[in-house]
């Protein structure tokens, strides 16, 4: 048995206690039940004593007993002094060397051409001396974005079918791995555009999983028979579904003005900062034709009314066709995802 370490990072003995418990056989106790039928006070209060000591090193009491705490939070960060770094200037197109930059708290606090006081100078941030790397052989560039990704839609399976519908308790936790692989990557802020939930947002934001920023909109929403739904051409054992119910890890399904202003709602309650509908048919959903038109103008009107009431920044829509896109504008989409097949009529009614 072994403590697992917590977040106070206390220090417990590597040694196992179970050496310190006293077994008694049957023997032995026949053997003493005349002198007493249990075991003396001494040896119950060892035993008492040392299950006490395990289970508090297994399960250390929150010094505060505050049930608020959040004991994954990270500590004061180590200030960083980043020396002759290869500063990439993406606006002006060039890298400049020889630079400088200091970050303390998660922010940049100076930038600036590397000079000798920098190389020999310690530098304190609330008190923390800073933590000096030669970045001479590195490159610096701002944190890159990525306006399209799906979260939930993980690894692990052989089809893309079956990657948008693993069940949702499976996809939550594999999408973990997805996180750490976007930062690695460089991506430091991600809008999910279908899948993903504020239990993402906050976990990233917490430094309780490794991850970019997300802006998520929860599940996308979709008329029966469109993108959003992943339910086989042979399946009817969920023809009826209404009320907004969840088919996937993905997608939401949503039939008729009060559904969608439920399924609307509920996401904008469940934290969705934008919402995500689908106007045309899509390459990934096997029911749908691609030059389809989903939803009606009156549906998507209820969809972009909630999420305007209910504080959102906009409603996006999974649209490939010009037709599509009209579609969406006429029902007040404000943001189009893909419109590989828009004509220079539409994308000009897009700019009005």
């Amino acid at each position: 048995m072994r403590a697992v370490p917590t977040h106070s990072q206390r220090n417990y003995s590597q040694e196992s206690n179970i050496s310190r418990f006293e077994f008694v056989t049957l023997e032995e106790s026949q053997r003493d039940s005349n002198q007493s039928a249990s075991l003396s006070d001494e040896r119950k209060h060892n035993l008492v004593q040392t299950l006490e000591e395990l289970k508090s090193s297994i399960y250390p009491p929150n010094p505060s007993y505050d049930i608020s705490e959040k004991p994954w939070l990270p500590g004061p960060q180590t200030p960083f002094l980043l020396i002759n770094a290869n500063l990439v200037d993406p606006r002006a197109g060039i890298v400049h060397k020889g630079i400088s930059l200091h970050l303390a708290g998660g922010k940049i606090i100076r930038v600036a051409p590397t000079t000798a006081h920098d190389l020999t100078a310690e530098f304190l941030c609330a008190g923390r001396k800073a933590q000096k790397i030669d970045a001479s052989k590195y490159f610096v560039c701002p944190g890159l974005i990525d306006c399209h990704v799906h979260l939930m839609a993980v690894h692990g399976s052989s089809t893309l079918h079956g990657a948008f519908t693993f069940p949702h308790e499976t996809a939550i936790f594999r999408s973990a791995g997805t996180l750490r692989g976007i930062l690695s990557n460089g991506f430091t802020s991600v809008r999910d555009t279908g899948g993903a939930t504020i239990a993402h947002t906050q976990a990233t934001e917490e430094f309780l999983i490794p991850g970019p920023r997300v802006f998520q909109g929860g599940r996308m929403l979709s008329q029966t028979g469109g993108h959003g739904d992943d339910t086989e051409v042979w399946n009817d054992s969920h023809c009826c579904r209404s009320n907004g119910i969840a088919n996937s890890a993905l997608g939401r399904l949503c039939d008729g003005v009060p559904e969608c202003l439920q399924a609307a709602r509920d996401n904008m309650r469940k934290g969705a900062q934008h919402l995500k509908v689908c106007t045309s048919g899509g390459i990934a959903s096997a029911t749908d034709k691609l030059e389809s038109l989903q939803f009606t103008v009156e549906e998507l009107q209820a969809i972009t009314t909630v999420n305007k009431n209910m504080g959102g920044t906009l409603v996006t829509a999974h649209c490939y066709t010009a037709e599509g896109v009209r579609h969406a504008i006429a029902g007040g989409v404000r943001g189009i995802e893909h419109g590989n097949m828009i004509d220079p009529e539409t994308a000009q009614l897009m700019v009005e």
